[in-house]
């Protein structure tokens, strides 16, 4: 069976999780930066990081449930790799971290060593030295490792990535601006998914937060496109929250981590108003008008109750729609989508329970269901899918603004996002 062992210096840094909280609605005051935001969903906390001034219930209570279950897939993953019960796999979290020794004392580890004294281990009772090899060694060989090469003249798996914040246009990839998937490159990559008769189903891995609302719109009619002429399975092992939630709704079968971050069915959307900054600085500003709401964008001036009005009835309509997405993709009326809506986010295992996805996985199992789907028999070829995004290269080009274009997806348009600032699920210190 299975063995663990650390070097002599190593330790395991089994202690459980916390999450640190923080809103900067009384930072941007100070500041003369008034951050005005409307939203659908009690749980849709995105916004409160520049609104608030105490971090919300809503907010303590949906970390508090990630770190929850987060916890729990923890004790039953070692609980059963230890052969312990989960009440006393409990208790040695609550005791870690372990230091070496002290880890071989209690069970959690099988030996204590270096490679030499590692190579011995695996060497007793054997003609041959054992040899340590790399993990690469085997990377290459995995057999459902996506490769990025025209497919052969053999039934094969296509993989499509909607990869960082969802927008308009091409997809971005740049070394100092956040990872965007552009609707267009996603549509253009699913097509060819959709067209090449060699590719018999489809999984496709999102790891997005959400972005724009039009641009989650159209990625998910694309998946629709595809899912009418062959299978999609979605894969999900780190966030389809908000519009990357949105996106997977078209597909034939949906599966997840059990600690993947999905959910946050809400809209917001906002700007920073920034008058008083304004006058602080001694600037001069004036703003002109062409139409009751033209300034609706405007940060030089808070909204009018009209503006605020017209606003608010766009984010509601908004918000409709994407219940009736969740609903048509679910298959679930829209009254059962209504509570698990709200903007609340949801680790994987607790998605699944409540029928948000349909199966708890990893890639490979979303590869086998596709060949599945497909009737495959055979171990079907894996095909990485895409169009190059714009890079490095765009930088220096007229469409250079693109990038920080990313950067910006509060700004002028109805927003599904899932806070890019979420706190990552830490060690307890």
């Amino acid at each position: 069976g299975s063995r663990v062992w650390i070097a002599p210096g190593g330790r395991v840094d089994l202690r459980g999780f916390s999450a640190s909280l923080y809103v900067l609605g009384q930072t941007l005051e100070r500041f003369g930066i008034r951050a005005q935001f409307l939203r659908r969903g009690s749980h849709k906390t995105a916004p409160e990081l520049f609104t608030d001034r105490e971090v919300s219930e809503a907010q303590r209570e949906t970390v508090g449930h990630i770190l929850a279950d987060a916890l729990e897939t923890s004790v039953e993953a070692i609980a059963q790799g230890r052969n312990r019960p989960a009440d006393e796999v409990r208790r040695l979290v609550d005791e870690g971290p372990y230091t070496a020794s002290r880890a071989l004392a209690v069970g959690l580890i099988d030996g204590v060593g270096d490679s030499d004294d590692l190579e011995k281990a695996l060497a007793e009772g054997k003609e041959k030295k054992a040899r340590l090899v790399p993990i690469t060694h085997y990377q290459g060989s995995s057999p459902f490792r996506a490769r990025y090469k025209r497919p052969l003249p053999l039934p094969a798996i296509g993989v499509v990535r909607i990869d960082g914040v969802i927008k308009l246009g091409e997809s971005l990839d740049a070394p100092w601006a956040p990872r965007a998937a552009g609707s267009d490159t996603v549509a253009h990559a699913l097509q060819r998914a959709r067209e090449d008769r060699r590719i018999k189903a489809l999984v496709l891995h999102i790891d997005s937060r959400g972005g724009s609302s039009l641009a989650s719109e159209l990625m998910l009619k694309s998946v629709k496109r595809v899912a009418e002429k062959k299978p999609v399975v979605v894969f999900v092992d780190r966030v389809a929250a908000s519009g990357g939630y949105m996106a997977a709704l078209g597909a034939t079968h949906f599966i997840v981590a059990p600690n993947a971050i999905t959910g946050s069915i809400g809209v917001f959307s906002g700007k920073f108003e920034l008058s008083r900054l304004m006058e602080m600085l001694g600037v001069g500003k004036a703003v002109l008008r062409m139409g009751a709401n033209s300034a609706l964008e405007s940060p030089f001036e808070p909204w009018s109750d009209a503006e605020r009005a017209t606003l608010d009835q766009e984010i509601e309509e908004t918000y409709r729609d994407f219940l009736r997405a969740v609903a048509d993709g679910r298959r679930m009326p829209v009254e059962e989508v209504e509570p698990l809506a709200e903007g609340r986010v949801y680790t994987g295992r607790r998605a699944q329970a409540l029928g948000l996805a349909d199966e708890l996985g990893g890639f490979e199992d979303a590869v086998r269901k596709a060949a599945e789907l497909a009737k495959l028999r055979k171990r079907p070829q894996v095909v990485a899918i895409g169009i190059p995004s714009r890079s490095l290269r765009a930088l220096t080009g007229p469409k250079a603004t693109e990038v920080f274009e990313a950067l910006r997806p509060l700004e002028a348009e109805r927003v599904f996002a899932h806070a890019g600032w979420w706190p990552r699920i830490e060690p307890e210190p």
